[in-house]
C-alpha cells in the first residue's frame, strides 16, 4: 500500500486506483447495457460524487442526461440531524429514468430507478 500526504495529514491506500477505475468502467457497462434506450439522468450530490459522476459518465456511451444538488446536514463538524436542500433539482424528473451518483467513499454503488 502506498502513502498520500496531504498537508499535514497522511493516508495509506486501502484500495488501488486501477480497481477503482476498473469498477467504475464495469458500472458504467452495466449501465450502457441495462438503460439503452432509456435516455437516464444521472443525479449527483455535490460536491461527494462529483469526481466518481465525472469518471462514470467517461464511459457511458448511451445518451443520457446529468444534473447536481447540493445538501448539507452539518453546521461545521456537527450535524444537525436534518438535510437541508443547497443547491435544488432544476430538471423535472417525472417518468424519468434517474440514477443517483452518491459518494463512492460512502456508497460503493451507483443504483437507478427507472419509472
Amino acid at each position: 500500500m502506498s502513502i498520500v500526504q496531504i498537508k499535514d495529514k497522511t493516508f495509506k491506500t486501502s484500495i488501488p486506483e486501477a480497481d477503482i477505475k476498473q469498477r467504475i468502467a464495469d458500472v458504467a457497462a452495466r449501465i450502457n447495457h441495462d438503460l439503452a434506450g432509456k435516455n437516464p439522468l444521472f443525479l449527483s450530490v455535490l460536491n461527494g460524487a462529483f469526481m466518481f459522476t465525472a469518471d462514470l459518465l467517461r464511459g457511458v456511451t448511451i445518451p443520457c442526461e446529468v444534473s447536481f444538488v447540493k445538501l448539507a446536514s452539518y453546521e461545521g463538524v456537527v450535524s444537525t440531524g436534518k438535510v437541508k436542500e443547497v443547491i435544488g433539482l432544476n430538471v423535472d424528473i417525472s417518468g424519468r429514468c434517474s440514477t443517483r451518483c452518491r459518494c463512492a467513499t460512502r456508497h460503493p454503488s451507483a443504483s437507478a430507478r427507472c419509472s
